[in-house]
């Protein structure tokens, strides 16, 4: 995942509350100018929530949506990077299913 496009994601939780994402690399390059993220997450500092990011694709999908089997693998290949940035291998509680609906109009 491209560093510069941080600044501009928003949390999908948190719709349409301006929620910034934060970038928590898991193994940053040496080399300053490395414009990618191979492996990561974006964090939400409001909601608790994190997104995944693996082999430089972030999933940015609502906790409801979730691939939980892909989460799980996530968080075991990841525990302890995971907990270095303070982030819990379950995330936050996913969001109330009921919205999905209209999150996906």
């Amino acid at each position: 995942m491209l560093k510069s496009l941080v600044p501009a994601l928003r949390c999908p939780a948190c719709r349409p509350a301006d929620a910034p994402l934060r970038a928590c690399d898991f193994a940053p390059s040496t080399d300053s100018d490395q414009p990618h993220i191979a492996d990561g997450a974006l964090v939400c500092d409001r909601c608790g929530n994190f997104y995944t990011i693996e082999d430089e694709l972030a999933e940015l999908v609502v906790p409801a949506l979730q691939d939980q089997d892909a989460r799980s693998s996530f968080a075991e290949r990841f525990a302890s990077q995971l907990g270095r940035h303070g982030l819990s291998s379950e995330g936050a509680t996913p969001a109330d299913p009921s919205g999905v609906s209209e999150q996906l109009a």
